[in-house]
């Protein structure tokens, strides 16, 4: 009896050493994982962040995030511009010494409409276990300057490509790319200007403007109005 209550004993205290060091480390996980990504921001100049509060989005997901993703809500500079972007992911990813492969996401619509709440990259985060960032386009949600549909705003994703591959938890190898609707479209214009992204995968993208612009009367008034300010000047003509 006795060398079995001490057996129950010695595996009470083992379990509990087990817990406590469990405890210890994650919460030294918790700290790496924020102090890295912020550590990444101060380096390539980016002093506008902030870490966002995954609680409220836990309960409208029904699932757990706070303890095991990481998400932050930041702008970077692209063509003098102050760009809103956001940056989700999963904590173990952000700490282990591998980078990681990365999604941009390039989110649909038009200026306001369309415009990304901050949930979106960690939703993407979630599904595929990957870091995820995106950004709203110039002219888009609290981005500086006006959206051109396709135009300069794409240099918007260019330059998020270029922050990616800065930052030291990213393989800059595998920086791949995810565009809806709209975002399809920014999806081939960065594919087109960019050979370093690895895959892009593009959903109900718009490919072709013209065809668009005839099948599509409710796009003609939109579609004049923001095309007259692309980079091409097709509408000022």
């Amino acid at each position: 009896m006795k060398k079995r209550d001490q057996a129950i004993g010695f595996l009470v205290v083992f379990l509990a050493a087990g817990m406590l060091i469990s405890c210890g480390r994650s919460r030294e996980v918790e700290q790496d994982a924020e102090a890295r990504v912020e550590e990444a921001f101060t380096e390539n100049g980016i002093t506008d962040f902030e870490k966002m509060d995954l609680s409220a989005y836990e309960q409208q997901a029904g699932v757990a995030l706070a303890d095991d993703y990481v998400s932050y809500h930041f702008f970077y500079e692209s063509d003098g511009l102050a760009i809103e972007a956001y940056l989700g992911a999963p904590r173990e990813l952000l700490e282990q010494k591998k980078p990681s492969d990365c999604l941009i996401y390039n989110h649909g619509g038009n200026r306001d409409y369309g415009a990304l709440e901050g949930v979106e990259t960690t939703f993407y985060a979630y599904q595929y276990q990957t870091i995820c960032v995106a950004s709203n386009y110039r002219g888009c949600g609290k981005s500086e300057g006006t959206d051109t549909f396709g135009g300069q705003d794409v240099d918007d994703v260019i330059h998020l490509v270029d922050l990616c591959e800065k930052m030291p938890f990213i393989d800059g190898d595998h920086i791949n790319m995810l565009g809806v609707s709209r975002g399809g479209m920014m999806t081939y214009e960065a594919l087109r200007a960019d050979d370093r992204i690895h895959r892009a995968v593009v959903g109900s993208g718009l490919a072709d403007s013209f065809m668009e612009y005839e099948e599509r009367a409710d796009m003609v008034s939109l579609a004049k109005r923001m095309w007259r300010r692309s980079a091409s000047g097709f509408w000022n003509s």
